[in-house]
């Protein structure tokens, strides 16, 4: 890439970029062939690229860069996009104007700091050797800047400008930090202080977006929510209210700084295979801490915070038409089949059901999913923050130790049942159907006489090898950290770098199978016992592990559990990347294709397509949705190999993959 001199540099990238944008915008919208391409989407980036004037007459360069790149992050998202590939070299060419800006913001920083850093001025040394080592970084981050081509444009000026400003962060942290004196250099946050901080959470939960939730229910829902308050807090009433959790906090924090306990084991076990490098709640915490632990946790479950703070966050609110009727959808599934994925997007089908067109008043959801108190236990997350401090994957049985959290699912459950409003989604292994007296036949029969309408929405695998093996990654990838060990702190509400700690039990996988083909079986039976209609969605998972090959990287191969660098990614997208870049002729990268792309493939049963072309219900926008887990997008070129001329074909890559 040329860098236009100063006399050329007196043009605004935003313009140059919007004025592109809003000739394809212009393009599309005047083509029929097109009805379907995501308006919304487009309109909503030129909008964003038209503010960037005024930001610019507002803020510094960083801000108007940092705000630029993040538009950019939207536009890439676009050239992967299969309406848009016809575009793909005008919109990466958009991208170079804003490398060029960043090229030429960094080349001034480095003028200014070669100026600093003269032998004519006298300077700290420490200061002058990161003032050097700083100057080295940006020259590189210029060389990556002024090399870029119109085939990673979009990728090098987002990821470029995310390291410029991490870099200058560093950089000015380091240069604070060599500034001051010893004692201020070691000081850091005292236990005590620790303590303090932790104690002044409690209770204290994140606040939804919406303004859903406790408030929804009717009288007799709140009394389920609050089930055994009441009764606890009179059982406990010589206590202070935050007793257990205090003492608990105060434990913790004192074996935070017992470096003995720590783990001692393989860093690259660690990070590949997690589930091997975990501790149990007892070595942890030891035999007074674990029952501390349990009594701070009861403490928390029976505290309306903390019951409120589980129902709002198992609330969503879908803006648009009333549905013609509250719903009851059960997702089974084996756990971490893609459960919680699918539900997005079974939801996403339902609102295309038959609506009330003068009632624009929404819809609100509850989702019963025992995820959901886990994630929100202030001492559950303590735990496993403890644990991920000293250097542990996890907690190998916290579930186990945590067992009162379960009875919270049954409140949110109860409490939604009782409020008639309420559309309500159930993710739910099954895996103790077998189990004498579970309930489960029975509770399927209730929802079924209800008025709720009773959908069921099964998470499939589209080959059963691969499928079993896909879960195990998953299982263990979402229940274990493997890596940023150094950079865990307490703390009572953040979720960063944090993991369920939920192990996986691969006999778990079988159970959940037999007991969701049951559930689905028993589904069947009861409504058409019941004359209800079969209102079934198959959700497929077809997702594939692939790693990139070291030596030849854009190449993908299979992967396995336990291998590095995973790649889970759709099928279905990993053919069609093959055939695109193929036809492109194209360096595309794989994860950002997969992230502009997601795909959920959903079959419906005959009656709920009847269902649907009845209700003439209108269809959603076709916005860009959450990728699946692990397509994100990463700093690189890529290479691309014989595409293959079918799905099938993707099996010559490797055995063990689909």
């Amino acid at each position: 890439m040329e860098i236009k001199n100063e006399k050329q540099r007196s043009h605004k990238p935003d313009q140059l970029i919007s004025r592109n944008l809003r000739a394809i915008r212009e393009d599309l919208m005047s083509s029929a062939g097109h009805a379907s391409h995501p308006k919304a989407y487009l309109n909503q980036i030129v909008l964003e690229l038209d503010m960037l004037s005024k930001v610019e007459s507002e803020a510094d360069t960083t801000e108007y860069l940092n705000y630029l790149a993040a538009v950019m992050r939207k536009i890439e998202g676009l050239l992967y996009h299969p309406l848009y590939m016809q575009y793909y070299e005008q919109l990466q060419a958009t991208s170079l104007v804003g490398l060029e800006f960043l090229a030429i913001q960094i080349e001034n920083e480095i003028k200014e700091l070669e100026k600093a850093i003269s032998p004519d001025i006298t300077v700290d040394p420490n200061q002058l050797y990161m003032e050097e080592a700083y100057v080295q970084t940006l020259k590189t981050l210029y060389k990556l800047a002024v090399s870029a081509t119109e085939g990673n444009a979009a990728t090098m000026l987002c990821q470029l400008q995310e390291n410029w400003v991490q870099t200058q962060r560093k950089f000015i942290e380091s240069v604070k930090l060599g500034s001051l004196n010893d004692s201020q250099k070691t000081s850091k946050e005292t236990p005590q202080q620790t303590v303090n901080r932790l104690i002044s959470q409690i209770g204290d939960y994140p606040k939804p977006t919406h303004v859903h939730g406790v408030a929804d229910l009717s009288n007799a829902g709140k009394v389920h929510l609050y089930t055994g308050i009441a009764a606890y807090k009179k059982s406990h009433s010589k206590l202070p209210h935050n007793y257990h959790r205090e003492q608990f906090i105060k434990y913790v924090t004192q074996l935070a700084n017992d470096n003995t306990t720590n783990f001692k084991g393989c860093t690259k076990m660690r990070k590949n295979t997690p589930e091997n490098a975990t501790t149990t709640m007892e070595a942890l915490l030891g035999k007074e801490g674990l029952k501390l632990y349990q009594l701070a946790l009861q403490e928390e479950a029976y505290s309306e915070e903390y019951r409120d703070a589980v129902f709002n966050a198992s609330t969503k609110f879908i803006e648009g038409n009333k549905w013609d009727g509250a719903k009851f959808i059960i997702i089974p599934g084996p756990s971490a089949s893609g459960k919680s994925h699918a539900t997005d997007a079974v939801i996403r089908k339902i609102d295309e059901l038959p609506q009330k067109t003068d009632d624009h008043s929404g819809n609100v959801m509850v989702c019963v999913d025992g995820g959901i108190p886990r994630e929100i236990s202030q001492m559950r997350k303590l735990a496993v923050r403890l644990a991920n401090k000293k250097g542990f994957s996890g907690i190998s049985d916290l579930h186990e130790q945590s067992k009162i959290l379960e009875d919270i699912k049954t409140h949110v459950k109860n409490a939604a049942l009782a409020s008639p409003n309420l559309s309500i989604v159930m993710p739910e292994t099954y895996s103790t159907w077998m189990v004498p007296f579970s309930g489960h036949e029975k509770f399927i029969d209730d929802i079924s006489k209800s008025e709720r309408q009773f959908i069921v929405a099964t998470v499939v695998g589209k080959n059963a090898g691969n499928f079993r093996e896909v879960v195990r990654h998953m299982g263990t990838r979402r229940a274990y950290k493997t890596d940023n060990f150094d950079q865990v702190e307490l703390d009572l509400n953040s979720t960063e770098g944090l993991t369920e700690s939920k192990a996986y039990g691969p006999s778990g996988f079988d159970f959940g199978v037999y007991g969701s083909n049951k559930a689905v079986a028993a589904y069947v039976e009861i409504q058409t016992k019941n004359r209800k209609p079969i209102l079934k969605l198959e959700v497929e998972n077809d997702l594939i592990l692939l790693r990139e090959e070291s030596e030849n990287l854009g190449s993908w191969v299979p992967a396995k559990p336990g291998d590095e660098g995973i790649l889970m990614v759709s099928q279905h997208i990993y053919v069609q990347w093959y055939r695109q870049s193929a036809q492109q002729k194209a360096n595309m990268d794989l994860r950002a294709y997969a992230k502009a792309n997601p795909y959920t493939k959903i079959n419906p049963s005959q009656d709920f397509e009847t269902l649907l072309n009845a209700g003439a219900a209108p269809v959603p926008s076709p916005m860009p949705v959450a990728a699946p887990a692990g397509a994100v997008s990463f700093f690189g070129v890529t290479s691309v190999s014989k595409p293959p001329e079918t799905t099938n074909d993707v099996k010559t890559l490797g055995a063990g993959v689909l």
